[in-house]
């Protein structure tokens, strides 16, 4: 995808399709285009502050430190995902990592030109701070997944959480493939492989999903929503 049609897909995803169409403007650009294979970083936890980015292709794998027993893959970042917004606005270091487990294409912003647009239109840091809620309401029903207790439902939960359905915004459309493989998604859903795994075929027996080599393909959105409301939250 080239620079123009990837800054045209990202204003009509996620967060930045939720702001002013200037602001827009003057954010798409000034970023750039930059590519990241599989297994590279686009940056490391602890990191110097640098850059904020949206993703235009593929996915990425977003690391979380415990103090005590160390990084942990507790998320994915799919197209139209926004990251780095901590570092970029308040100077601070990398509080995630951020792996591509794909090749994965991303606009970045530069550091300076966040400071450039806030130079030039103070009040849009209320449109930048809008990404730093945007990115709790992700952590916060992470930490609520957590909370169910039946393996089933937590998975059922989970994927929807990964696929990016959201309180109070449409559903995303057809088949969503999550490039994780089973070991990975059993991390991200505190479960056994064993359990995450039962579950799985579950879900594929009824059509809700696809078990492939390295990815999970929900096929349905909307049905699996329907399944987890079935099994209850609890």
């Amino acid at each position: 995808m080239d620079i123009e049609a990837a800054r045209d897909f990202v204003s009509e995803q996620g967060w930045l399709s939720k702001q002013p169409e200037g602001f827009r403007d003057e954010l798409l650009r000034r970023t750039v285009l930059r590519s990241y294979g599989k297994g590279e970083y686009v940056y490391h936890l602890e990191d110097s502050p640098g850059m904020m980015f949206g993703v235009v292709e593929g996915a990425v794998l977003v690391g979380g430190a415990h103090p005590i027993v160390g990084l942990y893959q507790a998320h994915l970042g799919r197209p139209g995902d926004w990251y780095g917004e901590a570092a970029a606005l308040h100077g601070v270091n990398r509080r995630v990592a951020i792996e591509a487990p794909v090749p994965v294409q991303i606009l970045g912003l530069p550091i300076r030109a966040v400071q450039e647009i806030l130079e030039m239109e103070p009040l849009w840091l209320r449109h930048l701070s809008a990404l730093l809620l945007w990115n709790l309401d992700s952590a916060l029903r992470t930490a609520t997944d957590f909370l169910i207790k039946d393996p089933r439902a937590r998975v059922c939960a989970r994927l929807l959480t990964l696929c990016g359905v959201r309180a109070g915004m449409d559903l995303p459309k057809g088949p969503i493939e999550l490039p994780l493989t089973q070991d990975q998604f059993a991390t991200m859903c505190g479960l056994s492989r064993k359990s995450v795994h039962s579950a799985l075929h579950r879900l594929e027996s009824e059509g809700l999903c696809q078990n492939c080599y390295g990815a999970i393909v929900v096929s349905n959105v909307e049905a699996l929503e329907a399944s987890l409301m079935s099994l209850g939250w609890r």
